[in-house]
């Protein structure tokens, strides 16, 4: 059976795997394709994305 997931799980999945910075993890703890997650990462918004990380180099780094 093909599962399907909807906007607001690909947007949480895309998030997670930008936070934690590893997409194979990720896919791991959400049982999907790594592949299928590294795809989702490409066709979200880019905006979303660079702030969120902008963010964690900050917090990180405080840059």
């Amino acid at each position: 059976m093909h599962r399907k997931f909807d906007n607001s799980f690909k947007i949480m999945a895309v998030d997670l795997s930008v936070v934690k910075g590893f997409v194979a993890e990720v896919a791991k703890e959400l049982y999907i394709d790594p592949s299928l997650l590294s795809k989702w990462r490409l066709y979200m918004p880019a905006f979303g994305i660079s702030e969120m990380r902008k963010l964690l180099n900050y917090i990180r780094n405080g840059k």
